[in-house]
């Protein structure tokens, strides 16, 4: 009788294990977005400052970063749908090695923030 119940314990015990073991939590809820204002080929950007600012699309929180390396950012998102405003100088040198500095926008409507990185991309608009 005491066998019987060591081996049901036995068996229930090793039943429990391998279903806690097969139940895989998925909580990789966030990503690293990294966003870059993409410029025209003929100018040569020194320095750009200004604010990143991203919006969920599904809740609305937004995120936003001034930390400029080059022309990208980096910014810790929750994964998913995202509108992408940036606004700000640039200093750049033209192909006559002429300094300017001018005020820029850029803008996406749409982004998709899912990958580990996740990148996306925005035109500059000069103003």
């Amino acid at each position: 009788m005491k066998k019987n119940r060591l081996g049901i314990l036995g068996l229930a015990l090793f039943i429990l294990n391998i279903t806690s073991a097969c139940h895989g939590d998925n909580e990789d809820y966030n990503t690293s977005a990294n966003i870059t204002v993409t410029v025209s080929d003929s100018i040569n950007v020194e320095k750009m400052q200004g604010t990143v600012t991203v919006v969920n699309l599904n809740n609305k929180q937004s995120y936003s970063s001034s930390e400029f390396n080059g022309t990208s950012t980096l910014i810790e998102v929750m994964r998913g749908s995202y509108s992408i405003n940036v606004n700000g100088t640039v200093l750049y040198h033209d192909r006559q090695n002429i300094k300017h500095t001018k005020s820029f926008r850029a803008a996406s409507s749409y982004s998709e923030f899912l990958d580990h990185p996740a990148k996306a991309s925005v035109n500059i608009i000069f103003m």
